[in-house]
């Protein structure tokens, strides 16, 4: 069910994501707690709305690596580019990453 008729008008800042690795397949997602979704993020950029907290988790994988990002961020006016540090993880710690409290 789509409800975005309902959810009440907020600003929005438009947010460019940049990784740090050049992966073979890269997989972010922002969690909004607040709302209890999950969006993903298909492209380099999106709009978010300001004033609120969003968890960001980032996967990566190049060859036979793991990379993985999390970071609670709080989108601002100013918020316009995020650098998201992706790091060498094993596949055990993808499940740590995916724990949401």
């Amino acid at each position: 069910i789509n409800i975005d008729k309902f959810a009440p008008v907020e600003k929005k800042v438009n947010i460019k994501f940049q990784l740090s690795e050049k992966a073979d397949a890269n997989s972010t997602y922002i969690i909004d707690e607040r709302n209890n979704t999950i969006l993903n993020v298909f492209e380099d950029t999106i709009d978010i709305p300001i004033g609120r907290s969003f968890l960001v988790i980032s996967f990566g994988i190049k060859d036979d690596t793991f990379y993985g990002y999390k970071k609670s961020i709080r989108f601002t006016d100013n918020s316009e580019f995020i650098h998201l540090e992706l790091k060498k993880i094993n596949k055990q710690q993808i499940k740590s990453f995916l724990k949401l409290k």
